[in-house]
């Protein structure tokens, strides 16, 4: 029950349940409430369009978008998330081949959203001053592009106004973060050249442990003979969401390996985050109850991760268990 409290059709369901309910049997109209909310979705995904677009300008491309009815991720759609998830996150990375991220490509894209809000704010008045149009929702629309474009504008750390003062002040952080997350997204990209490129001594890079990790995982996860070095080398991470879901990759490969789990160990995959929660919440429901059924899953679809590395990684595990 807790998991299913946890995801976006939950909510959706409630609210659409209850505020129906209320609109049956009080005087209370759901009409502009459920016009509302469609409106607040729309404009929220909207936005997280204007990154994509901008991005695609710059020859980056798309391994994650979601809002509050689903997400796409890795050439997937998923529509039963983490709520947290859901309002609104792009992810994109610039394929090697085009060099790295650039500031200019770094401002494009953190600024893609805003433009957009500043676009439909633009147009949807003028449109409303030609043909006088005053109708609720339509100003409600209004209002929405207005408040996601003022309130991602504020320059606070992590908000899009804040990385894109950043990036003009000519802090390049970012830009690190962008390129090594290239290295883990780019399939294109050899393991071997990921363990030789990425620097995992740059202490503000969130991502360039990770790409590592994984890279690691995979030039030793092809015999399995060497499923050993997978599982007792110790990977440390800056990010510990990152170190968290390199442990429970590992802890996949001991189990494969033929080696039994202690009960701390299957804990480490109900404690992920993000949309590490997807694939790993099965594995644990098939650790602790034992039931097949939870492997066979996973043969429905090609992708479960992020990235294509983290989803061969991941295929090669499940193959010897």
């Amino acid at each position: 029950m807790k998991n299913l409290m946890n995801t976006n059709w939950f909510w959706i369901v409630l609210i659409g349940t209850v505020g129906t309910v209320l609109h049956l049997t009080t005087e209370f109209d759901a009409t502009f409430l459920f016009g509302a909310i469609l409106v607040w979705i729309s404009t929220v995904f909207y936005h997280e369009c204007g990154h994509w677009f901008f991005a695609k300008m710059r020859k980056m491309e798309l391994f994650m978008i979601s809002s509050f009815v689903g997400m796409y991720m890795n050439h997937r759609w998923y529509f039963l998330i983490p709520a947290y998830i859901s309002f609104g996150m792009c992810g994109m990375y610039k394929p090697l081949k085009y060099g790295k991220m650039t500031k200019e490509d770094g401002l494009w894209f953190i600024s893609g959203g805003m433009i957009f809000n500043l676009i439909a704010v633009v147009v949807l008045i003028s449109i409303k001053a030609i043909f006088n149009i005053d109708y609720s929702l339509y100003n409600f629309a209004i209002l929405m592009n207005a408040l996601i474009l003022i309130s991602t504008a504020i320059p606070t750390r992590g908000n899009d106004g804040g990385r894109v003062l950043a990036l003009l002040r000519g802090n390049t952080q970012e830009l690190t973060v962008f390129n090594s997350m290239n290295y883990l997204y780019d399939s294109e990209v050899e393991a071997e050249e990921i363990l030789e490129n990425v620097d995992i001594d740059h202490n503000q890079d969130i991502m360039a442990g990770l790409a590592r990790n994984i890279a690691f995982m995979e030039t030793n996860s092809e015999r399995k003979e060497d499923f050993k070095n997978i599982y007792e080398k110790e990977f440390k991470d800056i990010e510990k969401g990152n170190e968290k879901v390199a442990r429970a990759f590992q802890i996949l490969y001991k189990y494969a390996d033929g080696k039994e789990l202690e009960s701390a160990e299957i804990e480490v995959f109900n404690e992920q985050e993000s949309v590490y929660v997807i694939p790993f919440n099965k594995i644990y429901n098939f650790f602790k109850n034992g039931d097949k059924k939870f492997l066979e899953g996973f043969k429905e679809h090609i992708s479960y991760f992020p990235s294509q590395r983290e989803d061969k990684v991941f295929k090669r595990a499940l193959e010897e268990m």
